[in-house]
């Protein structure tokens, strides 16, 4: 799950930059829908990221199985609200 989370926010991150750049290649801003999603999009990578980070600091040894196991179902919820964001909108640039 931790591969698949890393994986999940290196594209949602790419596709941020995607569109900002095609975007700015096509000489526009960004509209008001577009705005929103891009903003949701990085509050669900930012989330990502810190429950990667609790997931890295973990000692396998010493952790909690229950909370071991909430990070990791909140990484997998989260990864699929990202896909939900950018699925099928990623070859619309």
């Amino acid at each position: 799950m931790v591969h698949r989370s890393q994986s999940c926010a290196r594209r949602g991150k790419a596709w941020l930059v995607a569109s900002s750049s095609s975007r700015s290649l096509h000489g526009r801003t960004p509209t008001e829908k577009e705005q929103d999603v891009e903003r949701r999009l990085q509050e669900k990578l930012d989330l990502l990221e810190a429950v990667l980070d609790k997931l890295s600091g973990a000692d396998p040894a010493s952790a909690d199985a229950g909370s071991l196991t909430a990070n990791l179902q909140a990484a997998r919820e989260v990864c699929e609200a990202v896909e939900a964001l950018i699925g099928g909108r990623e070859w619309n640039m």
